[in-house]
């Protein structure tokens, strides 16, 4: 079903010169599947995607952050989560005449034959400005946050996108993607969740990748905007295992190595090197 709302004449006229208009909330409220998908505005390519999580015992931390000069122990430390790099382009095609703005919303999700491993979100805009602000959130925020993101996971969610208004112009790059880093101490134990998913990838050699566009929001130079639900499959990827966690393509290629791996257990040992200590701490280094 298409939700359709018209705005008033000065709604679109304001919209036609670049003033923010603000769009009732109602109309997320009230959008809901429809068997008529249209074609998706946005390519999407993944040069490269990496997934890992392990766990380290007996962790030592010197916190001179949080407590200069003391020293932490947890009984293990847990790192998980996904790094997917993601180029989006136009597809001209679908841009017609009577196309003001539209905004697209995608779901990353990694598995194996047995797990969910991890589920983001990104959205891409073309003329986001259009839609104007909501509550003083834009539109594509207001969306993911009420609609896509809400109690999808444990380790909480990040998420955001791009816009741009000129469709023959390059878009930058996206990293989508969540990372968990969990120290834990004495007595206490690591969620279930994530033992699974230590479980669930080291009895396998390959993982996968679903990116799907979930919803959509287009706006017309008439002023009808549309929300529409779907699941349309965009990217079916196969991750393999290798001596870093499970990748696929070539992180060199997209200039951000950096990116794809763990994050680093903070502060391990003598991992700050005193010399950089004035840097960090100013005139009181912890003693």
């Amino acid at each position: 079903m298409k939700i359709e709302k018209k705005l008033i004449a000065l709604s679109i006229f304001a919209i036609a010169i670049g003033i923010a208009t603000v769009l009732p909330m109602t109309v997320f409220m009230n959008a809901k599947a429809q068997t008529d998908i249209a074609d998706s505005l946005f390519n999407i390519d993944i040069p490269c995607a990496y997934y890992n999580a392990n766990i380290t015992y007996n962790v030592e931390i010197n916190d001179i952050v949080h407590e200069p000069g003391g020293q932490r122990t947890y009984d293990f430390w847990y790192r998980g989560g996904s790094v997917i790099a993601v180029q989006p382009s136009i597809n001209l095609t679908v841009l017609d005449d009577n196309a003001l703005a539209r905004i697209e919303f995608l779901e990353y999700s990694v598995y194996t034959d047995k797990l969910q491993l991890d589920k983001s979100y990104s959205y891409f805009a073309f003329n986001e400005e259009a839609f104007g602000q909501i509550d003083d959130q834009h539109i594509a925020t207001k969306y993911l946050a009420e609609k896509l993101v809400p109690n999808k996971r444990i380790g909480g969610q990040t998420y955001g996108g791009l816009s741009t208004t000129d469709p023959t112009e390059p878009m930058i790059r996206w990293i989508a993607g969540n990372m968990d880093s969990i120290g834990v101490g004495s007595g206490r134990s690591l969620d279930k969740q994530f033992y699974n998913i230590l479980a669930a990838i080291e009895d396998t050699q390959t993982i996968y990748l679903d990116v799907r566009r979930v919803a959509y929001i287009s706006l017309s130079k008439d002023g009808t905007m549309v929300i529409v639900e779907d699941n349309k499959l965009l990217q079916n990827l196969e991750l393999t295992k290798n001596d870093d966690g499970f990748m696929f393509g070539n992180p060199a290629a997209v200039k951000i190595e950096t990116y794809f791996r763990l994050p680093e257990i903070p502060y391990k040992g003598t991992d700050l090197p005193e010399k950089f200590w004035p840097e960090v701490f100013g005139k009181n280094p912890p003693t």
